[in-house]
């Protein structure tokens, strides 16, 4: 086991509180390598709403955030309603597992079945409406206990409009997902269920993405097309 590199520097242990708590980015929630820098789900059009105060939804429509804010499962309720009409049927056996919020007035959910598994890509301005919804299938061979896998990759937009969306499994014993990049900087992803989704402007290429201990020590990673030895390409 290895400690990715540069995460004690970047305290991401001190953060991880207060994002949780409050829902406001620290001045290190910006893009990997700073401001963002190809495809099948287009950009949320986000249009500026007020926030009544609710953390969550200040989460959801505020600027990009490498830690998902964490959610009531009551959260995103309309979005899942959206999400099973849409134009790919999500049958009633996939149950949402995944809810990830960070920012920019989009939502990811993850919904998976024995065999089945789906990436609903949606927005808090229009949660009948979901911006593209994607299936892939469950591999058939199990997660170790502390292992990781990549099941759903894609890039979509072109130049500083580029977004990454990952997808996969995780085991129960890991206490976080994190992508790392080559300048240093991570993305953790959303969990649950035994799934982790994530995504971020795509600004440099990354490192893979590892399943870490309480410690952020890597127990278990997997490759990515984000690498730099891999021309970036959807799969599923």
């Amino acid at each position: 086991m290895q400690r990715l590199p540069a995460l004690a520097a970047l305290g991401i242990l001190a953060i991880l509180a207060p994002l949780a708590m409050t829902g406001c980015d620290s001045a290190a929630s910006t893009a990997p390598g700073g401001p963002a820098g190809g495809g099948s789900a287009p950009a949320v059009t986000r249009v500026p709403q007020e926030t009544t105060g609710d953390p969550a939804t200040a989460a959801a429509t505020g600027s990009w955030r490498r830690v998902p804010f964490p959610t009531d499962p009551s959260f995103a309720a309309a979005q899942e309603s959206g999400c099973r009409g849409g134009p790919v049927a999500i049958p009633a056996s996939a149950t949402r597992v995944v809810t990830d919020v960070r920012g920019q007035g989009r939502l990811l959910l993850v919904f998976a079945s024995a065999t089945r598994a789906f990436l609903c890509v949606t927005s808090v301005d229009d949660p009948a409406d979901p911006v593209d919804v994607e299936s892939f299938s469950v591999p058939a061979a199990p997660v170790a206990d502390d292992g990781i896998d990549l099941v759903y990759y894609t890039e979509t937009g072109t130049g500083s409009g580029t977004l990454a969306f990952a997808v996969g499994r995780v085991g129960p014993a890991p206490k976080a997902v994190i992508a790392g990049f080559v300048d240093q900087t991570f993305v953790f992803g959303a969990m649950g269920g035994g799934w982790y989704s994530m995504w971020w402007p795509v600004t440099v290429a990354c490192d893979g993405i590892a399943s870490v201990n309480g410690a952020h020590v890597v127990l278990e990673s997997t490759h990515a097309p984000c690498e730099p030895t891999e021309g970036p390409s959807p799969s599923g």
